[in-house]
């Protein structure tokens, strides 16, 4: 079975009726790993033996889970994506699965996760900083773009981000990492919003003599913008054109040149023309969001029979002992792996509840002589004054991620057995900053 199968691969473009194949060898064949091993040591056998070449690299995805389980037919849990991608956008639904999912290990989709990725990056991020920038050209420069005075120590950070990403663009598609390449792109836009409060353009309007820097301000956020537009156009093609529309422009056919800082060119005629990311909420009435719900969580009719009813309590019982071995079942890693994770010991020197949010606390903790704040999901176990003043063990490289418009710059460690949270701590007092591993 095997055999015939994996010869579809080559007869579908034209094996066996011409002499030379155009589209092989694939430059990435993509494959489950639960079929590694066909793929891996029978399909290269049979194209060495017909004298054909070897794809030129494999690349072995994970699984999707839904709410934590494992799709099955069993659970009727499974989501069709073209209801999602027409109720959010093509778009939106792309950036989450690539932004979300570290393209080569499982993901974990939900809709909250959807959710929040749509509104911190998207609307947040990404389409405040366009709105933004248009109205205040509008409003203060008449609609039109163009440069003025630069100061390198204030403006030079963002190009050096740009091109950043510029010089590693290629081979983040190359190596299919998609998530990493998105997260850069997303820490420009996070510098450019920054950067729109630090400057404070409202207030340079207000002084005749600080036009030229009012200019530059702003058309340094627009370039911002058009370049990122760009960089991430192979996810979110529409969105892309979208923004180049409000900013007055074309598309560049050469995308690499596309890609050099400085292309938005002098006297650009911007034109508001809508948000790009409406926020959502997510309404558990909504029988939209009940996809990917287990067939087993529902509630039984009370016209069925006690055996039935049997069968029911008994499958959701299976269904709680694969969460608990779910759990347990976790995938190896390589001590360069946990070598990248920086564990620190850091002090908690002011904690708060997160404004309508039941379970999120606001926590500002002390890293060996830096500040951080961080947003973490406990507030149903710990009130904010418990927090105050212990020490508590934080992962300190993890990525910047907005949680309810709060920047969290880091996540502390802590046990759940399913009832409840427990932090952890160091057994004795050690300084902030102190290393863990």
């Amino acid at each position: 079975v095997w055999f015939d199968a994996l010869i579809n691969y080559i007869s579908g473009i034209g094996y066996g009726e011409k002499d030379k194949l155009k589209f092989w060898p694939a430059d990435y064949h993509v494959l489950g790993r639960d079929i590694v091993r066909f793929h891996c040591v029978i399909w290269p056998a049979m194209l060495m033996s017909a004298g054909l070449e070897l794809p030129r690299s494999l690349f072995i995805h994970g699984f999707f889970t839904i709410n934590g389980l494992k799709i099955s037919k069993s659970l009727g849990n499974a989501i069709d994506p073209i209801p999602i991608a027409e109720k959010f956008g093509l778009d939106a639904f792309r950036y989450y699965l690539f932004s979300d999912f570290t393209f080569g290990q499982d993901g974990d989709f939900s809709f909250q996760s959807l959710a929040n990725r749509i509104n911190t990056e998207l609307a947040d991020d990404l389409g405040n900083l366009l709105s933004r920038t248009v109205a205040m050209t509008e409003k203060f420069l008449g609609g039109t773009l163009s440069k003025g005075e630069w100061k390198e120590e204030e403006d030079g950070h963002l190009v050096q981000q740009a091109r950043h990403i510029q010089e590693n663009l290629d081979g983040w598609f190359s190596r299919l990492e998609y998530s990493k390449l998105l997260g850069e792109i997303w820490k420009l836009l996070r510098m450019a919003n920054k950067y729109a409060e630090d400057q404070k353009p409202w207030k340079l309007a207000k002084d005749e003599e600080k036009r030229s820097r009012l200019q530059q301000v702003l058309w340094n956020m627009g370039e911002v913008l058009r370049f990122s537009s760009y960089a991430f156009r192979p996810v979110m093609e529409e969105t892309s054109q979208k923004i180049l529309d409000q900013l007055g422009l074309k598309m560049e056919k050469d995308f690499s040149k596309a890609l050099q800082w400085g292309r938005l060119g002098e006297k650009t005629k911007v034109s508001k023309k809508g948000s790009l990311f409406p926020k959502i909420e997510i309404n558990e009435d909504d029988p939209f969001f009940s996809l990917g719900k287990p067939k087993e969580e529902e509630s039984p009719s009370k016209e069925k029979s006690d055996g039935k009813q049997k069968k029911v309590e008994k499958s959701t019982k299976e269904t709680k002992e694969k969460k608990e071995k779910k759990k347990e079942a976790k995938e190896t890693i390589t001590f360069e792996d946990f070598a990248k994770l920086d564990l620190r010991v850091a002090k908690v020197i002011h904690c708060e509840k997160v404004k309508k949010a039941k379970k999120l606390l606001r926590l500002e903790v002390e890293l060996d002589g830096e500040k951080r704040q961080i947003v973490s999901g406990i507030a149903l176990d710990y009130k904010p004054e418990e927090l105050v003043g212990k020490s508590i063990i934080l992962l300190a490289n993890l990525e910047p991620r907005k949680i309810m418009g709060i920047e969290s710059q880091g996540m502390l460690l802590a046990a759940w057995d399913g009832k409840k949270v427990v932090v952890l701590v160091p057994e004795k007092e050690v300084p902030p900053g102190t290393p863990v591993s």
